[in-house]
């Protein structure tokens, strides 16, 4: 994990003194420098310790070069200047090589700025090589950029990969880097939509707790026993953990309500390699007790459910009293404050409901004006019957009498922001229910519940027994979108979500079972393969590649 407080990998930073192998030499005003390694550095794949002019308008004393055959430096991380002390230091560089022969060229604007190189920017300290004289760097190929892009399956870095083959990524095997490698396979799989995986998936959504303090209206985790994931059920996950570049703190409930919340993220930190990320997925009401905490730990990202813009419609949707919307605030507000100093991501989501669907534009401009790093607008999950407890058939936003002329005051607002919105408006208006049940609901209205009589009731109800058996689908459109194979899907090829403290697998939160397979549970005796390509997810991948696809992929609101 890649806290902000979080020291380098440690080895010896003394510059060494070694004879310089290669020629040197400085290009014209664009400051380009040429190193062609001789045949005694490209046997022992050395370091270059090169001598650097006063370039950029600093003197840096020595320019550090971990070299291997047949990679290809970058802009990303290509090359670490050190300063006299040892201090490394990572130039933005453009940097290409223009034939075979190993020759390189590295290019340093007038205006490069110096960054200090981070944890993240390192390789995971088992797989440093021996430091004895000099600190040494990790450093990317020509495709890094499109290979470690925030773990975006964009079109670009897909076809990018879809025309390599796999003895054109192999070489990675063999740097030493094995998280780095089952990163770059598993896009690489992806990319060639593989049925059956060779790779670990590096997204994990972790059930820390089943217990919630809020009392959402679209939601029924308030209504269930509380339960929580230990400390110890952490080495349940060590197949999977060490090869981890995201891990969502989440849970059907509120995280920080765990009493082993602290305890939890610590035994993640001795798992993890040091540039994983932790996100914490938070109904906000704790953050106030927690914020320092959580960035001691070195959590990088956080998502912040709110759901309103004022504190009324918050305390209505989330019933998490008057009073807390403000304290939200002031925590979110912090946080922002700390983004660039720390390198932290800030998000906020918002569910459109007939409550709040007035407030979704208010909420966007709120947002934007705070300065969070994103905004996300979710929605309603379609549901097969009424949930017990909840006013669900009451939800959908499309039962505004105002509802487009909101949704159009919310495009607008979302077309102005400066932060990126995550947004589908044309999905707000989807049924939440089948026809059945909207019709039943609506010839014989059910009494409403306020959240003390589903309380009151909930305790009545017997100890469940989790039966995560898909009910018949019975939308009225069952694929509105017009959807075939194959489809863009990626959630089957790096995303691995527990739910619940039963460790059910699913491969994202619209699907707990995968067609007519069995639900699928991860067991800490169990090999993680045998969940990973077994009967469930091979035979998801196939209906994603070859057809036809599943009833709920048919039906999953997010647009890909």
């Amino acid at each position: 994990m890649n806290g902000p407080a979080m020291a380098s990998p440690s080895c010896s930073t003394s510059v060494s003194t070694a004879p310089v192998h290669p020629p040197f030499s400085q290009g014209d005003g664009n400051h380009a420098l040429e190193l062609v390694p001789d045949s005694s550095e490209a046997e022992d794949r050395g370091a270059w310790i090169l001598p650097v002019a006063d370039t950029v308008g600093k003197r840096l004393v020595r320019l550090s070069i971990r070299w291997r055959d047949g990679l290809v430096l970058d802009e990303r991380a290509s090359l670490v200047l050190m300063d006299e002390g040892g201090q490394a230091y990572r130039p933005f560089t453009f940097c290409r090589r223009t034939s075979p022969s190993s020759t390189w060229y590295f290019v340093l604007p007038a205006e490069t700025r110096m960054v200090r190189l981070e944890p993240r920017d390192m390789p995971a300290t088992s797989a440093l090589p021996t430091c004895s004289e000099t600190l040494y760097a990790i450093f990317g190929v020509s495709f890094i950029e499109e290979i470690l892009k925030c773990g975006e399956f964009d079109e670009k870095s897909v076809a990018f990969l879809r025309a390599l083959s796999y003895e054109d990524i192999e070489p990675w095997r063999h740097i030493g880097d094995q998280w780095f490698w089952n990163y770059l396979l598993n896009r690489w799989e992806y990319a060639h939509r593989k049925i059956s995986l060779q790779t670990y998936p590096w997204q994990i959504y972790l059930p820390i707790s089943d217990s919630c303090n809020a009392r959402c209206e679209f939601c029924t985790s308030w209504l269930g026993r509380s339960k929580y994931m230990t400390a110890a059920n952490v080495q349940d996950f060590s197949q999977v953990l060490a090869n981890a570049k995201c891990i969502d703190l989440c849970g059907y409930g509120e995280p920080l309500s765990n009493p082993e919340f602290e305890d939890i993220v610590h035994q993640l930190d001795g798992c993890v390699d040091p540039r994983c990320q932790f996100t914490l997925f938070t109904n906000g009401a704790l953050l106030h007790r927690w914020v320092d905490r959580l960035l001691g730990l070195g959590v990088n990202i956080f998502n912040i459910s709110i759901n309103a813009a004022t504190a009324a419609t918050h305390d209505a949707v989330m019933g998490l009293g008057p009073k807390t919307f403000d304290r939200i605030l002031d925590s979110i507000r912090y946080l922002v404050s700390k983004q660039k100093s720390l390198g932290i991501l800030v998000f906020v989501s918002f569910v459109p409901t007939s409550t709040n669907m007035h407030e979704a534009a208010d909420f966007i401009r709120l947002f934007d004006e705070i300065g969070v790093s994103g905004i996300f607008m979710r929605v309603l999950q379609h549901m097969d019957t009424l949930p017990p407890g909840l006013n669900y058939h009451t939800l959908s936003p499309v039962l505004r009498p105002d509802f487009e002329e909101e949704k159009q005051r919310a495009v607008e607002a979302i077309a102005q922001c400066r932060c990126d919105v995550y947004a589908s408006p044309e999905n707000w208006s989807l049924p939440i229910l089948p026809p059945s049940v909207v019709e039943e609901a609506a010839a014989h209205p059910p009494a409403l519940l306020s959240r003390s009589m589903a309380l009151d009731s909930s305790r009545t109800w017997p100890e469940p027994v989790h039966d995560d058996t898909e009910p018949p689908i019975h939308a009225a459109d069952p694929n509105p979108f017009r959807r075939s194979a194959p489809f863009d899907c990626t959630y089957p090829y790096y995303n691995l979500l527990l739910n619940r403290t039963q460790y059910l697998v699913t491969p994202c939160c619209y699907m707990r079972q995968i067609g007519e397979q069995a639900p699928v549970y991860m067991k800490s005796d169990q090999d993680f393969f045998q969940v990973w390509n077994g009967p469930a997810f091979t035979h998801l991948r196939r209906s994603l590649t070859q057809g036809p696809l599943l009833a709920r992929c048919q039906l999953c609101p997010e647009n890909r």
